[in-house]
């Protein structure tokens, strides 16, 4: 059923809702109001600049990149990995200090060989001004 009234569009079965600027897709799925934009079922959320994937995932916020889980947190030009639990991976980080043109090149695991007990966060260091890549 159609339901249009007024800058009002209704969709009924819960489906679609537009009114003054709002977009609901109902069911979960979507919601945006001036300028927000919600994926329900904690999927994404944008807001002024800032991005949120629920679960611990991702969060952005003016230049600032956080992953929960104490993966990695950015702030300016700063990198600092923390306490990092990724099964089978390792990062090689790229250090240059600022004002330096030497480079070194940092590999990390985050499990001693073949093991499930996680290194200690004390082990990671904190990068400035690098580049940050992982493999799988």
């Amino acid at each position: 059923m159609l339901t249009i009234r007024g800058g009002l569009l209704t969709i009924r079965g819960g489906l679609l809702t537009i009114r003054g600027g709002l977009l609901t897709i109902r069911g979960g799925l979507l919601t945006t109001r001036g300028g927000l934009l919600t994926t329900r079922e904690g999927l994404l959320t944008t807001r002024e600049g800032l991005l949120t994937t629920r679960e611990g995932l991702l969060t952005t916020c003016e230049d600032l990149l956080t992953t929960r889980e104490g993966l990695l947190t950015t702030r300016g030009s700063s990198l600092n990995v923390r306490a990092v639990f990724m099964h089978q991976q390792f990062f090689e980080l790229f250090l240059r200090r600022p004002g330096s043109r030497q480079q070194n090149r940092v590999e990390y695991s985050p499990f001693e060989k073949n093991s499930h007990n996680p290194m200690s966060s004390h082990a990671l260091p904190t990068v400035h001004r690098n580049i940050f890549r992982t493999f799988a």
